[in-house]
């Protein structure tokens, strides 16, 4: 069933929940999102937006109210990945919200210094995983996994009592037990032999010679049998198909690797843009969520639309899939309006 009310390849400004209640019954492929983060930023005067509750409890209230909505409009195969972030309880002293504008932050953590009952100072809230088991045990989505987002450039924190947190989770959740998930599709150059020229050689194999005819471990299996590496056409960093597609345009050879099923553990390195938004996540880490999640065709919805860097890498996943985004500042709307005018225009040029 497709939404009779709802164009795709647009973004509304409105709330999520309103556009939400005028979708369809399973008429979404996949959802793609960063909500905003608890107690951080405030980036409309609406008091529908999402982030400036009182209490922790009533934030997830108001996401559990949202992706209710989520699920109903989501298909029976579709998959859910929500990006958020944690914070740390304050002594009630007067905070200042974030100015989402403050590009100097890189994305991180600030929170209102906001006390929260039953939480001492300097205690971690724990949001992230208050929101999933509410996913979960309210909502009814399966909890699939939690896949950590490892920021290998993250701002240096002034604390000295703790770790520099430099880390954020996405959560990948469905509404069957069975869902479409293309796996090959977001693949990676595997730290094992290739081609016979050895790159960088790592223990992922297992067993000795006696596990196998072999004489180099690194192929022999439990099973007796010699284990091949699969080999695939992929571009050096990674499953990057606009990277792929613009080597054979210059004329590129192939280059082919051994693969591997992609991990949990996503190195992304925040990147510095001229938009004014901080909170914008880098397309380089939703775009294995809309090639593994959404199929060609499918239509991919953004509840917190942001700056547009959601439609952006729809776009650029090229497979001819479709996005709707929903976005509460008619600023950042406008924005992300005309981020994918010029990304299309673009496209045209090739």
């Amino acid at each position: 069933m497709t939404n009779k009310m709802i164009e795709v390849d647009k973004i509304y400004n409105e709330d999520a929940l309103s556009l939400l209640k005028r979708m369809d019954d399973n008429s979404i492929d996949c959802v793609v999102t960063s909500p905003p983060y608890y107690a951080l930023r405030k980036y409309t005067d609406n008091d529908l937006e999402i982030g400036r509750e009182q209490t922790p409890s009533e934030y997830i209230d108001n996401l559990v109210g949202v992706f209710q909505e989520v699920y109903r409009v989501l298909k029976p195969t579709g998959t859910v990945w929500v990006n958020i972030g944690d914070s740390y309880c304050g002594t009630g002293d007067k905070g200042d919200w974030v100015d989402p504008k403050d590009n100097n932050r890189n994305g991180q953590s600030k929170n209102i210094n906001r006390k929260i009952d039953g939480l001492k100072r300097k205690d971690l809230i724990g949001i992230p995983w208050s929101f999933a088991f509410a996913m979960r045990d309210i909502v009814g989505f399966y909890l699939r996994q939690d896949i950590i987002w490892e920021k290998q450039n993250a701002m240096p924190e002034s604390v000295t009592d703790r770790c520099v947190k430099s880390h954020e989770y996405i959560f990948l959740l469905t509404k069957s037990e069975k869902y479409y998930f293309d796996y090959k599709a977001i693949q990676e150059p595997a730290k094992t032999f290739a081609n016979k020229m050895v790159e960088e050689i790592t223990s992922i194999r297992f067993g000795s010679n006696k596990y196998g005819d072999s004489d180099d471990n690194h192929f022999q299996t439990y099973s007796g049998k010699e284990l091949k590496p699969q080999m695939k056409n992929l571009h050096r960093n990674g499953q990057t198909i606009q990277g792929m597609h613009r080597n054979r345009a210059e004329g590129g050879k192939d280059e082919m690797y051994a693969v591997r099923n992609k991990r949990d553990v996503w190195s992304v390195n925040t990147q510095p843009s001229s938009v004014e938004h901080i909170a914008m996540y880098p397309e380089k880490l939703i775009m294995p969520c809309i090639l593994a999640g959404c199929p060609e065709g499918g239509i991919v919805y953004d509840p917190f639309m942001g700056s547009g860097t959601t439609a952006i890498a729809v776009i650029h996943s090229l497979g001819k899939r479709q996005f709707i985004g929903s976005e509460l500042s008619s600023e950042y709307a406008k924005i992300a309006r005309k981020r994918i005018q010029i990304e299309q225009s673009q496209l045209t040029l090739f």
